[in-house]
């Protein structure tokens, strides 16, 4: 179940060693986490290839991704999609549209905003995470 990285970029991927990242901005949380957009194959999930992909980056290593779904149609596809791939997952909350899937390695969550316009989709691994949460102590 769990993916090896995504759009062909293997988790803990050094930045370095990608020619077609641009730095968007950078998150402060955990000592800064680098945050990219890809130029041209942004990677797919299932049959999908989602647009307002955001690769993560910290220290230099790749770390996860976020996809962020504007509009009603994107967000249905969105879910489609995720939930093809990785099963319907779990709901924590049941008054929520939030799920999660908690993998060997990968951590994912698929949230729907309130207002029904949006949705974002996260695939972190989890070595990193844990290094990350271990370092902001």
């Amino acid at each position: 179940m769990d993916p090896d990285g995504f759009g062909g970029i293997q988790w803990e991927a050094e930045l370095s060693t990608l020619q077609d990242m641009k730095l968007a901005r950078v998150d402060p949380s955990y000592g800064g986490i680098g945050i990219y957009l890809r130029v041209g194959n942004v990677g797919r999930i299932g049959k999908v290839e989602p647009r307002n992909v955001e690769y993560l980056f910290w220290k230099g290593k790749f770390t996860g991704i976020s996809i962020i779904a504007e509009g009603a149609p994107d967000c249905e596809s969105l879910r489609e999609a995720v939930f093809d791939a990785f099963g319907k997952g779990k709901k924590p909350y049941p008054e929520q549209d939030y799920f999660v899937w908690d993998g060997k390695i990968i951590l994912m969550s698929l949230e729907f905003f309130q207002d029904g316009k949006g949705a974002l989709f996260r695939m972190i691994y989890k070595p990193i995470l844990y290094r990350m949460e271990w370092e902001g102590k």
